[in-house]
């Protein structure tokens, strides 16, 4: 009889001491899953209150843009200000700052502003049109051997920019604009030169 019950007790003991490790394996992940609701309605909802406030700035600066290329033609200082505006309220736009900088040296003849809104444009978009912006002013400065390197920068983002292979053949010397000249005279054979007529060279 005794040994019976030692048996029993024995088992009873190994069965709570299961149900105890149990729980305690169970017990934090039900913590854990009950907590967090509120630090993660926090986290929503100020991903959705910062979309909210970058939409917004996003639209008021595509105001000011729109303003600005109403009145490049009509009013090009007041176009420069809704620029300024349009890259104030959305400083991460290189579009705002390249037409900044092209009003700049187009319209205005500000060389200098027109210098910094264009390395702006290519330190937020390196593309083609940005680096021939820049190209375009630093021309104008005199500065040929920095002109050259943008205009190349503008080709490493687009091999094919008839603008750029067009522009570092007139800067180059013989033996290097030969080659952009060979290379203008191949696009023309590709659908690329059918876009555009290549006469001008």
């Amino acid at each position: 009889l005794f040994a019976s019950l030692a048996k029993f007790e024995r088992k009873l003991v190994r069965e709570r001491t299961l149900a105890g490790l149990a729980a305690g394996i169970v017990a934090p992940d039900t913590a854990a899953e009950a907590k967090p609701a509120k630090p993660l309605l926090f986290a929503a909802g100020s991903v959705a209150a910062a979309l909210a406030a970058l939409t917004t700035t996003q639209g008021v600066g595509g105001v000011y843009a729109a303003q600005a290329q109403e009145q490049a033609n009509s009013d090009p200082q007041g176009a420069a200000r809704a620029y300024a505006a349009a890259r104030a309220w959305d400083p991460l736009n290189a579009r705002y700052a390249s037409k900044q900088g092209q009003l700049f040296f187009s319209r205005l003849g500000q060389l200098t502003e027109a210098e910094a809104a264009a390395r702006t444009a290519v330190a937020l978009g390196p593309n083609s049109v940005n680096f021939r912006r820049l190209g375009d002013v630093l021309q104008q400065f005199g500065r040929q051997d920095e002109a050259l390197a943008a205009y190349q920068g503008g080709l490493r983002a687009e091999p094919h920019s008839l603008d750029l292979l067009l522009r570092l053949a007139r800067l180059s010397t013989p033996p290097h604009a030969l080659d952009y000249y060979r290379r203008l005279s191949d696009l023309e054979l590709t659908p690329v030169g059918t876009v555009r007529a290549l006469g001008e060279y």
